[in-house]
């Protein structure tokens, strides 16, 4: 059976199928309200380098890491920017904004309820340095039985290989977790790792949401 994609638009919609055995979690955006300090940390990291960014654009690529978005800009705007350099300075710029960050509330209520009830991860493209100190300062840390970040993996998403990584830790198949994820390229690697995934936007307003596949509807217990 193919994986699904299903819409969050309520608390509701994010309870888990009874058969599911493990739940995996996006980070930004999905569990931690980070977008606007991810968003000024890249903006105040690119300054001076002669690229341009704008929130519109940011919005539409936040499943891709730092490298990942830095690379692009490089090569849609013809720059030659230093990656380590930029990353490492926007790295510094949000833990510097890191006070600025808030748990997604009915994310954080669902790993609360679950924790301890099925297999929970963190599978995010974030990268160690920034997601540790941001889980810990949250108080979320306890919640989760492994947390995978970019430096995991071999590729981030829209590849599935965040996912894989996880589920491979918590020895738990594909077709008995669920993912919760707030991106495109975070849908993406869901699917494409065989994995259903709900995605929340409709429920924490996120935008840039992509109409779901035929059929697909909100989760209900089976």
């Amino acid at each position: 059976m193919s994986p699904d994609r299903l819409l969050a638009h309520r608390e509701g919609d994010l309870t888990p199928p009874k058969t599911c055995e493990a739940l995996l979690f996006d980070w930004d955006g999905t569990l931690a309200d980070s977008t606007s300090a991810n968003y000024a940390s890249l903006h105040r990291a690119l300054t001076g380098t002669g690229a341009a960014l704008t929130r519109d654009w940011f919005d539409r690529r936040t499943g891709l890491s730092t490298r990942e978005m830095v690379s692009i800009i490089a090569a849609e705007q013809r720059l030659d920017l230093d990656t380590d350099s930029v990353v490492a300075l926007r790295d510094r710029a949000y833990l510097g904004l890191l006070s600025e960050v808030r748990a997604v509330r009915p994310l954080a209520a669902l790993a609360r309820r679950e924790h301890g009830r099925r297999r929970t991860a963190v599978a995010s493209g974030s990268g160690a340095h920034t997601l540790h100190p941001t889980i810990d300062a949250l108080g979320l840390r306890l919640l989760f039985d492994t947390i995978v970040t970019r430096e995991d993996a071999q590729r981030g998403k829209p590849a599935p290989d965040l996912f894989l990584e996880a589920l491979h830790r918590l020895k738990v198949p594909v077709a008995r977790a669920l993912v919760y994820e707030d991106s495109d390229e975070g849908v993406e690697a869901a699917l494409r790792a065989g994995v259903s995934v709900v995605d929340v936007r409709p429920l924490t307003g996120r935008g840039h949401l992509v109409p779901p596949a035929p059929g697909a509807g909100a989760v209900s217990p089976r």
